[in-house]
């Protein structure tokens, strides 16, 4: 019992440590984060019916720098990169490596915790590079949210998750790449796809 007393009260010091030890956000900070974690592709399913074709989870790599404007409300660029491969009715691990380039603005709940947790929403690209032919960069929404849970003035552990939402018309692809993939060239809808990655914040 006694155990989890000390526990509890180590809990308790950690949460109310104070923003001198603790929080990290006073306006004016950079900070990098680095990721990885998955992409679930299209949340609506849209995909797998009329195109026919499969597209489990995948990795991806995630990269953000973010600027600080005040205590709650930051600027923040995300990269994520996933090196993807999808099977059609007609070719089976054809390469379309997708990159979301966005920005957007981080607002931040309790920037004076050692547990901060933020929402985001934004506006950029994804870029859809086929095995053949030219990529395709339609523009693209993200909302999302997340935590950072600090250990130090400088160093964080960061969760993100954010849906990411783009039109995917497959007339803007090349005809070679519908003719290597079969996909139909009428298919025109808009889809969300959904990242959610861990790894480590850095502020200087």
């Amino acid at each position: 019992m006694a155990r989890w007393i000390r526990l509890g009260l180590m809990g308790w010091v950690f949460w109310t440590a104070p923003a001198t030890l603790w929080a990290q956000y006073g306006g004016g900070d950079l900070s990098l984060s680095a990721m990885f974690g998955a992409v679930f592709f299209d949340l609506s399913d849209k995909y797998r019916g009329p195109l026919k074709v499969d597209l489990p989870p995948r990795q991806v790599w995630s990269l953000s720098v973010e600027y600080t404007v005040v205590p709650r409300l930051g600027l923040e660029f995300y990269a994520g990169f996933n090196p993807n491969d999808f099977d059609t009715p007609v070719v089976v691990g054809y390469e379309l490596d997708h990159w979301y380039l966005v920005g957007g603005v981080i607002y931040r709940f309790t920037p004076a915790r050692t547990f901060d947790p933020y929402v985001t929403a934004g506006a950029g690209v994804t870029i859809m590079k086929p095995q053949a032919g030219g990529v395709v960069t339609p523009l693209t929404l993200h909302v999302g949210g997340g935590t950072d849970v600090f250990g130090s003035t400088h160093w964080a552990v960061r969760i993100d998750a954010r849906v990411f939402s783009y039109p995917f018309r497959t007339r803007d692809f090349d005809p070679v790449t519908l003719q290597d993939t079969g996909l139909d060239p009428s298919f025109d809808r808009r889809v969300w796809d959904f990242v959610i990655v861990a790894g480590v914040r850095w502020r200087p």
